[in-house]
């Protein structure tokens, strides 16, 4: 059963091909300015086997890519056969279309006499869809996700840390909408790591640091965090700052973690835009080893477009379901054009994951491609320790600490040995060397 979308000039030739397979078409929507959205938003209630889109026909060819993910998000085992006249690998929505999973990419010759796809779309049709045919569509900087693998949840885990971190340069990550995972990664980092780390929360619409690191109560006791805030921003405004100046608008969570923040007044969110916060993002990063920025989600607030354009890498812990995606995949394409933040400076973190409830973590990978970085799995200990307003990067499951450790690989952290990875390190020292003296000797 099939589904098609296409112009009149390629009508013919697709309606030939399905009724000589005997196959009938449940859907077909034929013109020039068709609705995409609309479409396949009707063709999504429908089960088909085979989607067949000619992409001339689209009326806006911008809304094809996020129509086109919705889709497959709610019918992952749709086959998708793509006609697009005249392109050639190089094309930027193509080759986002086959990291979804469409490798069926039909291109007539539209130079030839009379175009027809009757051949292309037979052959096509004759065969299973083919990621080897396909790839050449595709241009990332390495090989799209593939819908054959299997992906496995980690049932014995055994870490390999990387304990040196060469040429270590001070790192500013602004995490992008989610508070928890911003507290959690500060203080796991802190920790984990010999690195300094300082916290700053500049979401000024809601106080949410203070909670997920066990200080509600000493934030609601006074004033006093935000005379300390405002200080601050005082100093930093006049020019740059010492460290202790840092520090002494700062409070200490635990070793090696400092957390700046304000308590939730309604008026500091107008009154702290009166300030030059990058000048605050600039000292702290040159004072700090490691500086982390928690804001909000909204793409218009001045503190968040400041932070992720200030840093390094942006994190962006999401919720796995087709709603947040679909919103991310939006703000990120908009703060391409608009505020020039390139599209890999975001690495997406699929996080409290769910498995068989989540998306699918290989649709996640296809659609964010190389700006994936890994999955943070859920945890009842996480629930349970928050529902209590306690710390919970401190009693981590081991799940989840071998997935943080993962995410701070990847960044380029090196996490501090355990007791026991010390021991393992000091006996392949003693190993190698009693190899060298046993070959110094034979000589």
């Amino acid at each position: 059963m099939y589904s098609v979308i296409t112009s009149p000039k390629f009508w013919d030739d697709i309606e030939k091909v399905i009724q000589a397979q005997e196959n009938i078409i449940l859907y077909r929507e034929i013109g020039n300015e068709i609705d995409i959205s609309d479409c396949l938003d009707k063709i999504s209630r429908l089960a088909v086997k085979c989607l067949i889109i000619d992409i001339t026909a689209v009326a806006d060819k911008n809304s094809l890519k996020h129509s086109l993910m919705n889709y497959l998000i709610k019918r992952e085992s749709t086959r998708v056969i793509v006609i697009a006249p005249g392109s050639v690998p190089g094309n930027a929505t193509l080759s986002y279309l086959f990291s979804l999973g469409v490798w069926d990419i039909i291109s007539p010759d539209i130079t030839a006499d009379e175009v027809s796809i009757y051949s292309e779309l037979k052959e096509c049709l004759s065969r299973d869809k083919s990621y080897a045919k396909g790839v050449k569509w595709f241009i990332g900087t390495s090989a799209p996700y593939s819908a054959n693998t299997v992906m496995k949840e980690v049932k014995v885990i055994k870490e390999v840390p990387k304990y040196v971190t060469v040429n270590f340069t001070n790192k500013i990550f602004t995490v992008w909408g989610n508070a928890q995972f911003a507290c959690e990664f500060a203080y796991y980092t802190a920790l984990n790591t010999q690195y300094n780390v300082l916290l700053v929360d500049l979401d000024f619409t809601a106080l949410y640091t203070d909670i997920y690191l066990g200080l509600y109560e000493q934030f609601q006791s006074g004033i006093e965090h935000n005379i300390s805030f405002t200080n601050l921003l005082e100093s930093v405004k006049d020019g740059d700052v010492s460290k202790d100046i840092i520090l002494s608008g700062s409070t200490q969570v635990v070793n090696k973690l400092n957390l700046i923040a304000s308590e939730y007044i309604h008026i500091n969110y107008a009154k702290f835009q009166n300030y030059p916060i990058e000048n605050l993002i600039d000292a702290a990063h040159r004072h700090f080893d490691i500086l982390i920025i928690n804001v909000n989600s909204s793409i218009n607030d001045p503190f968040t477009i400041q932070a992720l354009e200030s840093s390094q890498i942006n994190l962006v812990p999401i919720k796995a379901n087709v709603a947040t995606v679909n919103k991310y995949m939006r703000y990120i394409e908009v703060l391409d054009g608009n505020n020039n933040i390139p599209l890999d400076k975001h690495k997406v973190i699929a996080y409290c994951y769910k498995n068989g409830v989540d998306m699918d973590i290989g649709m996640i990978r296809r659609i964010f491609d190389t700006c994936y970085l890994n999955k943070i799995s859920y945890s009842d200990a996480r629930e349970i320790k928050y529902g209590k307003g306690d710390i919970y990067s401190n009693a981590m499951t081991d799940i989840n600490r071998h997935e943080y450790n993962t995410v701070l690989n990847m960044l380029g952290i090196a996490i501090k040995p355990t007791f026991l990875d010390k021991l393992k390190m000091r006996f392949a020292r003693y190993i190698t060397n009693m190899e060298v003296n046993n070959e110094v000797t034979k000589k």
